[in-house]
């Protein structure tokens, strides 16, 4: 993967949501008959998804020789039918209201209202913004996330050691 986000941070979000996808059959990875080209793998396709949130394209512009962009886009709605990205964004809360706690009294919120002249449940008619209130709300769950995972690496870093363990604070 490249430099969407550092490995102290995918990492451990890969293994939390690799613990969530279904058993996948032996064969999966290559088809028992070798007529159909080998699945391409969850990895592949969760790096695809980080690379989507941090720099906002298309799933074209993301889409290369490892994994195309029909692929990308099933199985984020496959991801979406199990709930993944919803049960991995619960775990994370639970995770830092366990290590850290949180400070429901002291928050807050702010909103906006735009305008979405393309129609859509939820954008307007740019190819690079999503439509349906699943796919947007997912990409919320997979954002809020990766802010908390990295919070509660900053908290452990000033106390704790670990190989991998990023130089400076992250």
């Amino acid at each position: 993967m490249d430099a969407t986000l550092p490995s102290w941070l995918t990492e451990p979000l890969w293994g939390q949501f690799a613990a969530l996808l279904p058993e996948r059959p032996t064969y999966a990875a290559t088809p028992p008959l070798g007529c159909h080209r080998p699945r391409i793998t969850d990895r592949i396709v969760f790096d695809k998804m980080l690379q989507l949130l941090r720099f906002g394209c298309s799933y074209r512009a993301i889409a290369d020789t490892t994994c195309s962009a029909t692929t990308i886009r099933n199985r984020r709605d496959e991801w979406t039918r199990l709930s993944v990205f919803a049960k991995l964004k619960q775990i994370a809360l639970e995770s830092y209201d366990r290590i850290v706690g949180l400070v429901l009294d002291q928050i807050a919120v702010d909103g906006s209202i735009t305008k979405a002249p393309g129609g859509g449940e939820v954008a307007g008619r740019s190819p690079c913004y999503e439509r349906r209130a699943t796919v947007v709300d997912a990409f919320f769950d997979l954002a809020d996330t990766i802010i908390t995972v990295r919070s509660l690496v900053r908290q452990a870093w000033t106390t704790h050691g670990w190989d991998g363990r990023p130089n400076r604070r992250p």
